[in-house]
Formats: C-alpha cells, structure tokens, sequence
C-alpha cells in the first residue's frame, strides 16, 4: 500500500487494493468498515463486489441484494444468494443480515431492498410484529437456580479434587513408610 493511500476513504482504499490485486486487503479495508458505518447501501455493495470477486457468490449475493444498488451484471450474483434463502422462514432470514441491517425497519430499506424482502415472505407489518414479540417476550434474568447449580458443580469438583491428592498423598506415604520397600531392606540401612 502506498503512504498516501490511508488517507483516502475507505471505499476508495478498498478499491485501490482490489485493483492492485489484494483481494484479501480490499475485504479487510470494507468488512471493518462496515461494523463501524452501520448500514450504507454503497458500503454493502462494494462489498458485494470485492466478494464476488473472491468467488464468495453467497455471500457477495448478500450484501449486493442488501445494498438495493446491484447492477444488472450483478443479478447472478444476487440470484444465488436468494435461490439459498427462498422458501426459508423470514426470521431465519433476517437473522443472517449483517447487525446493522437487522437494526433496521423494513421501510428504511432501499425500494428494490423492501421489494425483495417481501416477495422472499417478509410480511407487510414486519416492524410491528418484531417490537411485539420483543415486548410480549419475558425478561431473561440470571435464575437462582443456575447459580446455585454452577455452585454445586464447583464445590463438588474441588472436593474430588482435594480427595484425589489426599489419596495421592496417602498412597505415596504407605509406599515410602512400608516395610517391604527399599527404606525398610537391611541391605539400604
């Protein structure tokens, strides 16, 4: 990389590296970009591209059918990605977008983006169906009963350890305190 090339912006940098061959530099560059941008279609397209290049198709379909800015080119790409997915529940689906896309309501998404999220099964009331169920689930709290369990498991695996070296202990003191062993032989005394 050259000195100068840090100081250009990240998508910039990664297209840089891409051009010059390090595939794996441009991804670097754009996946740690990406958990710090949020969700920006043109990040998740370019990286798409720097997938497809790696032949990562699923995972380059992904991120370019995210983006909503895929071109026609890059429909192929999309396509495997959404012939691996079709047919799957849609919870199961959006829990495989990346963080920051599973932040965000349905309506935000790009017009291609929402389209196609609707014609894989995602429902219409989609953001108000997921803050219902995250409202009608029950707090999760530490159980009492799992900290006392782990407690148990812990107080019972220091007492066979503390049983097994006093055995230990034991056992060697009758080998070396025994009369039939070399200390007790009159040939050592």
């Amino acid at each position: 990389m050259q000195p100068n090339n840090r100081k250009l912006p990240p998508i910039e940098r990664a297209l840089a590296e891409l051009k010059a061959g390090r595939l794996w530099r441009a991804k670097e560059i754009l996946s740690g970009y990406l958990g710090t941008v949020g969700y920006v279609p043109e990040v998740y397209a370019a990286y798409g591209r720097v997938l497809a290049e790696m032949h990562d198709s699923r995972e380059a379909g992904k991120f370019l059918f995210l983006s909503g800015i895929a071109a026609a080119e890059e429909q192929a790409v999309v396509d495997v990605y959404l012939a691996g997915i079709q047919g799957k529940p849609y919870g199961l689906i959006f829990s495989g977008f990346p963080s920051a896309a599973r932040r965000r309501k349905l309506e935000e998404y790009p017009a291609r983006v929402r389209s196609g999220l609707v014609a894989l099964g995602f429902p219409e009331d989609f953001d108000r169906m997921r803050c219902q169920r995250s409202q009608d689930a029950p707090q999760r709290k530490a159980s009492n009963y799992n900290i006392a369990t782990m407690l148990a498991l812990g107080g019972a695996f220091f007492v066979f350890i503390l049983v097994g070296l006093l055995h230990g202990i034991s056992v060697v003191l009758r080998w070396l305190f025994a009369e039939n062993n070399f200390l007790g032989h009159p040939f050592y005394c």
